[in-house]
């Protein structure tokens, strides 16, 4: 059982990993079809996925006056949405790393993306360990 600021914080951060997971498909788009006008795009989603997810830690942080009359809802599906989120940014970044290591070298940009999208992977399953536990 959850209240409102976790709940919150759960909801952006799964808006926020479904932003990370559309500019890695948007990336690898690019990187099969080698067109250079999707990087806008790439660059809009995370940053907005970035946003999103500081957002979602202040409304953990800092609850307003609402969340002092809290009511407790159950949240047993939050850790299938960020584990099935998890796993589909993993199957991108895998993507991405099979069709690098298919064209031969890796630029600085693509293992920036690759690590990024390890890191996304990684706080995923975090949140989702943690929303299971509570």
């Amino acid at each position: 059982m959850i209240g409102n600021g976790k709940r919150r914080f759960y909801r952006f951060s799964l808006a926020s990993t479904i932003c990370f997971l559309c500019a890695l498909a948007l990336y690898d788009v690019q990187a099969l079809a080698s067109q250079d006008a999707i990087i806008p795009a790439v660059d809009v989603f995370m940053i907005f996925g970035v946003g999103l997810f500081l957002k979602g830690f202040e409304s953990l942080c800092y609850q307003d006056e609402y969340d002092r009359f809290e009511q407790v809802y159950p949240c047993e599906h939050y850790a299938r949405l960020f584990y099935g989120v998890g796993f589909s940014v993993l199957f991108t970044t895998g993507f991405l790393l099979l069709w690098t290591m298919i064209m031969g070298a890796a630029n600085l940009q693509e293992q920036g993306v690759l690590g990024f999208g390890l890191l996304v992977v990684g706080g995923c399953l975090a949140i989702g360990r943690s929303s299971q536990s509570v």
